[in-house]
């Protein structure tokens, strides 16, 4: 067993644990979250691992590790509990595992750096990902930039903060590969992911974990404001409270549309029909369409989409328009379909998402116009990394996921990240 003056690795460990529980109190609550495991196979745990929950330190990697450094790993670890990355990044995972995980500990390392970089907690470990441009990018912004710059030059290096001194981002992390020569990379700190375990959780349990991590955010944040011990890591906006997207789109639809006006035997609801039973449907006078639209584009999942357009349609619900139009756009528009009033309650099961390339809203407005389509108002679901916005000669609401600094000029927005959309 390696031992580093007079204790064992695993007494290091849990010395690191508890200055940090006296020192940066504002993490306090997200350390004993979990279970924290010292893994002797190298081959399973190469560096650190987190499932979102847990922890896995491995002792040959961090052994060799001094103190400070051995702090900066578990830091490292607790700040993708504390962000909830394993559940809210896991569509990009499933593009490109390896450029999500660079993206994550892009944004991470840097956050641990200006929070604790001057403080003397942590020590800098030399290859760890780290480069100054990524200030304030979440780790969608991160991906999709190291997506498009991809074996090219513009690929981002690493520069460490201390020196100055940039290098390669190393080619063991099939993140793209570096142009020309340069210095040989440093020996990595690339921890794992452990996207899959945290996958098994039920929704059940996600959520719970999730409101776990929350309540220790809050409780972190309290106990740093009243010792003075809080650093700069933005926790404004981890603690603030998740956008209830679903209420501001029933707030928009039921504001810009009027509806159930009256019901009416002549058009008996389809859904009843099967077991004999007639009923009347709801006829608005004043309703005749409501527009549901969802980015293709890759940054947005499947999954993230159908939530959207399910509260839409729930949304709709309130109002009963004679028709609901659900379409899915790239730079054109690549799939619609059409549910009557019956159909609402089916949309978000029924549904299927088609298309993907390119983000141009503008073919929105020009297909509504092609097929004489004249919704009283339209929901889009857009990662907002557009050039034009489109004119439009009715009411919108663009749900903005994951990219907090967009501000569309044209109708109002509502900001949720894919973390929002599981509460």
């Amino acid at each position: 067993m390696l031992i580093l003056g007079q204790l064992t690795f695993d007494q290091r460990l849990e010395k690191a644990v508890m200055r940090l529980m006296r020192e940066a109190p504002e993490i306090g609550g997200i350390l004993i979250i979990g279970d924290r495991h010292i893994e002797d196979d190298d081959t399973q745990v190469p560096t650190a691992c987190t499932d979102g929950r847990n922890e896995w330190y491995g002792r040959t990697y961090c052994g060799e590790l001094n103190d400070g450094q051995l702090r900066f790993v578990v830091i490292h670890e607790n700040y993708h509990k504390m962000l909830k990355h394993l559940d809210t990044w896991s569509h990009l995972w499933a593009k490109d595992p390896q450029l999500a995980n660079v993206a994550m500990d892009f944004v991470i390392n840097f956050m641990i750096w200006k929070t604790y970089g001057h403080t003397g907690l942590v020590d800098w470990i030399d290859g760890a990902l780290y480069n100054p441009m990524f200030e304030g990018w979440d780790t969608a912004r991160v991906f999709w930039h190291l997506h498009k710059t991809k074996n090219t030059p513009d690929f981002p290096v690493n520069v460490h903060p201390k020196t100055g001194t940039t290098t390669p981002v190393s080619q063991d992390t099939n993140a793209g590969t570096p142009q020309g020569g340069g210095k040989p990379t440093p020996k990595p700190f690339r921890d794992d992911h452990d996207f899959e375990g945290a996958a098994k959780r039920g929704d059940k349990e996600i959520k719970e974990n999730a409101k776990e991590i929350d309540e220790a955010n809050r409780q972190g944040a309290l106990v740093a404001g009243k010792t003075g011990t809080g650093g700069d890591r933005n926790m404004d906006e981890i603690l603030k409270p998740p956008v209830d997207f679903r209420e501001q789109i029933r707030e928009f639809v039921t504001t810009n549309c009027k509806g159930k006006d009256f019901s009416t035997y002549k058009k008996p609801n389809r859904r009843y029909i099967a077991n004999d039973v007639i009923l009347p449907t709801s006829i608005s006078e004043t309703v005749e369409a409501l527009v549901a639209a969802g980015d293709m584009s890759l940054s947005i999942g499947d999954h993230e989409r159908r939530i959207i357009i399910g509260a839409t349609a729930k949304a709709a619900m309130d109002i009963m328009p004679e028709a609901m139009h659900v379409l899915y756009w790239d730079t054109e528009v690549a799939g619609a379909e059409v549910y009557e009033q019956d159909e609402l309650d089916e949309i978000e099961a029924r549904t299927k998402p088609c298309g993907g390339g390119g983000t141009d809203p503008r073919c929105i407005p020009a297909y509504l116009r092609q097929e004489q389509i004249k919704p009283n108002a339209t929901i889009v679901a857009t990662d907002g990394y557009v050039c034009d916005w489109g004119e439009w000669d009715h009411p919108v609401l663009w749900v903005i996921i994951n990219n907090k600094n967009c501000v569309p000029p044209v109708g109002k927005y509502v900001h949720v990240s894919s973390g929002d959309l599981m509460t």
